[in-house]
């Protein structure tokens, strides 16, 4: 079994294409550039990869390739999505980084 670590939290729709606007919940905003697709912390069988994104203002934008329209993305809203954990890796005191 995998372990997950949460890596945004979709807040609301961004367009008329299907772009979800997203909080990061990592520091690293640069890890969404590492990412090929994340999960969907409900259903962990629903995969959406991430066809591109760009950071405005602390919040992160990200276009979904199965996601196509305004109606289909807001039924993503409120929705914490995730990423398989590799490994973690101490850093500071008491911190953990994964990769």
């Amino acid at each position: 079994m995998y372990k997950y670590l949460q890596v945004g939290k979709i807040v609301n729709t961004f367009g008329l294409k299907g772009e979800v606007k997203v909080i990061p919940l990592t520091d690293e905003v640069d890890r969404f550039s590492e990412l090929e697709y994340v999960l969907l912390e409900d259903n962990l069988s629903t995969k959406l990869t991430i066809e591109r994104y760009r950071v405005k203002d602390n919040i992160v934008i990200i276009k979904f390739k199965e996601i196509s329209s305004i109606d289909e993305a807001q039924k993503l809203k409120k929705q914490v999505y995730s990423d398989r954990k590799r490994k973690s890796q101490k850093t500071a005191k008491g911190h953990l980084f994964y990769m």
